[in-house]
């Protein structure tokens, strides 16, 4: 996805990671230890114009989360991507699963397509 790239190779004169990359470290790092896998719809994905130092180009993505149990929402959130890594399976219109903070349904990322 890149971001981990960017962490590698960012940061200031120490290497260290800036406040925002630090502040995307620990959202991928709370999703990973407590996020809920959900089903959302992709509809619409834009490329921000934003680039990581390992390649991944950063997307604005709009989605409807559709929660078990619970009602659809609209959501929105910033992800860097490879391309190559995308291939079919993130495209407007399709069925993806995000990985959702239970203490902010707003806070996600990708997490794969739907099989």
């Amino acid at each position: 996805m890149g971001f981990m790239d960017k962490l590698k190779g960012a940061g200031g004169a120490m290497g260290m990671p800036s406040g925002q990359d630090m502040a995307m470290m620990n959202k991928v790092t709370r999703l990973n230890q407590v996020g809920v896998e959900q089903p959302a719809v992709v509809n619409r994905m834009a490329p921000t114009g934003q680039t990581d130092v390992g390649g991944g180009q950063e997307y604005q993505f709009d989605v409807e989360v559709r929660p078990a149990g619970g009602a659809p929402y609209a959501a929105s959130f910033t992800q860097f991507m490879h391309v190559q890594s995308m291939g079919s399976w993130v495209s407007e219109g399709a069925g993806v699963k995000v990985r959702v903070d239970p203490e902010d349904p707003n806070s996600m990322m990708l997490w794969g397509g739907m099989n």
